[in-house]
């Protein structure tokens, strides 16, 4: 069976950069990243330093919602994660 991680990044690190809050930390399994295109926290700036510790990253962002994007798409969210998760299980 595959290995599927869910990491929800605490607050408190949400202003320190992606290379700080991750610092000497790598996964090489699939990962999936779903961010508001209107968060104030997530930008798709920081996507490059985030595959030098997610190296197998996808992207995910999310027209008209903010940080809460389970709550402003609710079923857009859905989809993503279903899809990436049927997704990764094929491939094994």
């Amino acid at each position: 069976a595959g290995q599927h991680v869910i990491i929800p990044i605490p607050s408190e690190m949400m202003s320190q950069s992606p290379a700080t809050a991750l610092e000497n930390m790598t996964f090489e399994g699939p990962t999936l990243f779903i961010n508001g295109q209107h968060s104030k926290f997530a930008s798709q700036d920081h996507e490059k330093e985030i595959l030098k510790f997610f190296p197998n990253a996808n992207f995910a962002w999310i027209k008209d919602a903010g940080h809460l994007i389970h709550v402003d798409q609710q079923k857009l969210f859905c989809e993503k994660v279903i899809t990436f998760l049927e997704d990764t299980h094929n491939e094994e």
